[in-house]
Parts: C-alpha cells; structure tokens; sequence
C-alpha cells in the first residue's frame, strides 16, 4: 500500500489488516508524508513488525506505483515464500462475500476464500467494491470493480491503479469472493482537500475553465470543485445502497473508531438521515429472480431462470411451495451466465441463470383441483423465504395437476 498524509485511515487501516493478516505481513510505502500524526502511526506500524518503506517520495513515484510494486513483489518472490500479494490503497479494506452475499471481516472467512485459489493459473480479481456513505456507517454502494492480486511467483506486469495486471503463464483471469470496502466517499471537506493533494502537478491551476476541461489521470477527483455539499451528498444517496454492519461491528471489537465519525454523524443528523436507512430510497433487495418457464417431461418439472441474493450470488436452492409448505426441492443441473441480467442489475461475472428439476413423484400429492403455488429460495442469513417473479403466463400454473400425477 502507498499512501501521504492519511491521517483518518491509516492507523484503521493497519490495525485491521494487521488482525487479517499480520503486521509482519504489510508493506506500507510511503509518499513522502508531512503529517506528525501519519508519522508518529508509521512509527508505531513499524516498532509493531510493518515493513515501512520511504524511498518513493515523490509525485513520479505515485504515478509509477504499478512498476515499483510489481518489482517489489517480483523480489519477494524470490527472497520470501508468501501466497498471495494484495495491493489495497489505504482507503480499501479487505473483506470477502459469502455464498449468499454477505459480508465478512472475519480473517477465518479471508482464509478460506483464499484456499479456492491456490490452484488458479490467471489473474485474479476482486469480485466488487461497496463504497462507503458519507451519512451512515451501515450503507453501501456495491459496484461491479475490476482489481488484481496475484498467486505467488505469478505476477508478470502491474498498472498504476492495479486494474490490469498480468501473470506469467495465462491470459486467463478469474474473478474471486474478495471485495474492498472503499472509503470512496469522505466527508466533502476531506475530499476536497484530498483532491487538490492529488491534482496537484496534473493540473496547471485549480480554475474552474481548467479542471472542467481536464481529462487526465485522476479527473474523477474535479467533481469536488465544481459542486457543493449538498449536491455532492445527493449524488451519493440516489443511488442503490445495500446494509451491512461487519467493517464497523470489527473495528469495535479492534478497538477502532469508524473513519471521519463526527463528520458522518453531523452530516446525518443534519440531513435526517438514520442507520436504520431513512433517506436512502434505493435500498436492494435481498432477493431478486424470476421464472421464465415451467414444463413437464415425463417424471420432471423442469423450471428456467435467473436469481441473485443480496446484489452478489446466484441462488443455491429452489423449492415449490403450495399452500405455504415446501412439497418440493429442485436440482439445478445448470447454470449460466445472463448477460441481459447482468446489465439490468449492474453486476459482473457470476452465472445467475440456472435450469432445475424435480421429480414429480417426489412432489407431495394436493387434494384440491388447482393450486396456483409459489417457486421460492431460501436464505439461510435471513431465515426466509423469498418468492421468485414469474412471467404472466406461468402464474396460473396449475401444480395441482402436476402433483396429481
């Protein structure tokens, strides 16, 4: 990780992936900091066991982190017997999804999460990146995100934002349960200040005709001058927002603070917003899917689909319900990959789709003559059970008939 002057983040930042991982294990470049606090934390870091480098100072080293880290990291590989090598910035925690997309800071989630990749040739990739609220400490935006990290003696080239990164022997790329959660969104006053630290030496001057004409590295950051706090808290909250307490609930058990606390709290309190959600309109569900078709073939109900929980994972079980009471478990012998489901719901990668059967002797027998039912998943955090959309033509499907077989 490379950072300068991140007073907030830096002291969470190690304490947390120092429990993940260990601090003997963190290599902490820094920019050239100024700050006596981000001093005094690197201190501290490196009497605990981090490795504190301070030989890349300068702008130019920023902008050629990519090389310098995939140098770095072709060095250890020779001199240290490490896994794995992540590149989180300072502002990204590490955390993993679980097979219902829940997150997890938990370091015995990160390990096993780890363990499905020991084998993998390619790149591989985060799976997604929940961007934190400047209101509330439990709302995120989950985004679709693309990152890199790398098996051991693996790494062949690395770009500045660590986007595009190579391994040696594969073109392939594989995408993981591993996520950031990115601090994307820091109170305006910070962001602001943290902009012009970056645009620093991108930009000739910080006019307004200038940065609304910039289109270099870093030109996301402008936004914090040409809008106010309002606008730059309503831009935020339009968007879909997804709960999770595991980063806050962790940095407690750590001793830790949530970052910029008493912005976040003044902000909310301001605006009337509440941890339980209030003004976040767009709120996803836990569930959503839908049924494209039913049909019979001989002893078997076959059902066609596609279902995500929480924004993330692909259902894991299907059953018939009638009357309020499973009669039946679908099979999926099938997944696929829907891209017209993909784009709907801004996701990546994971293959919603599925075709699934039952055995219709396996289904309970119905005395009534029609019985219309409900497909539904079950999600296991929750403890509920979530019904699936059905197009118009299947929602007079009779099961009755079926189970009457």
């Amino acid at each position: 990780m490379m950072q300068k002057n991140e007073e907030e983040l830096l002291s969470k930042w190690i304490a947390y992936h120092s429990y993940l991982v260990g601090h003997e294990n963190l290599f902490i470049f820094d920019n050239g900091s100024e700050s006596s606090i981000t001093k005094e934390q690197l201190s501290k870091a490196k009497a605990k066991g981090c490795n504190i480098i301070v030989k890349y100072t300068t702008k130019d080293d920023y902008e050629n982190r990519g090389d310098i880290f995939c140098d770095f990291i072709k060095r250890l590989d020779q001199e240290s017997n490490f896994d794995y090598y992540m590149l989180i910035d300072c502002d990204e925690f590490l955390a993993t999804l679980d097979n219902e997309g829940v997150v997890s800071c938990d370091k015995s989630a990160l390990q096993l999460e780890l363990l499905k990749y020991e084998n993998t040739q390619g790149t591989l990739l985060i799976d997604s990146q929940f961007y934190n609220s400047s209101v509330s400490p439990y709302w995120y935006n989950k985004q679709p995100y693309r990152k890199c990290f790398f098996r051991h003696g693996t790494i062949k080239s690395l770009d500045q934002g660590f986007h595009w990164g190579k391994v040696k022997e594969s073109d392939a790329e594989k995408r993981t349960g591993l996520v950031h959660i990115h601090f994307h969104n820091k109170p305006y006053r910070i962001a602001r200040l943290h902009a012009e630290e970056k645009l620093r030496g991108r930009v000739p001057d910080f006019s307004l005709e200038t940065l609304a004409s910039y289109r270099g590295k870093g030109f996301h950051l402008v936004r914090y001058f040409t809008e106010d706090e309002e606008r730059f808290i309503a831009n935020q909250i339009c968007l879909n927002h997804i709960y999770s307490a595991s980063l806050i609930t962790k940095l407690k058990e750590l001793g830790q603070g949530w970052p910029y606390a008493e912005d976040v709290s003044a902000t909310a309190s301001n605006l009337g917003f509440s941890d339980a959600g209030d003004g976040f309109k767009k709120q996803l569900k836990t569930f959503n899917g839908s049924i494209d078709n039913i049909k019979t073939e001989q002893d078997q109900l076959i059902i066609s689909g596609w279902g995500i929980i929480r924004h993330a994972k692909p259902v894991s079980n299907i059953y018939l319900m009638l009357d309020n009471k499973t009669r039946g478990r679908f099979e999926i012998v099938s997944r696929q990959v829907r891209e017209d489901v993909n784009e709907m719901l801004n996701v990546r990668g994971e293959p919603l789709g599925f075709v699934a059967r039952v055995q219709i002797s396996n289904i309970s027998s119905h005395d009534s003559e029609e019985v219309l039912g409900k497909l539904c998943t079950f999600v296991d955090f929750d403890g509920e059970f979530f019904e699936f959309d059905m197009r118009r033509h299947l929602q007079v499907f009779n099961y009755a008939l079926v189970a009457s077989k």
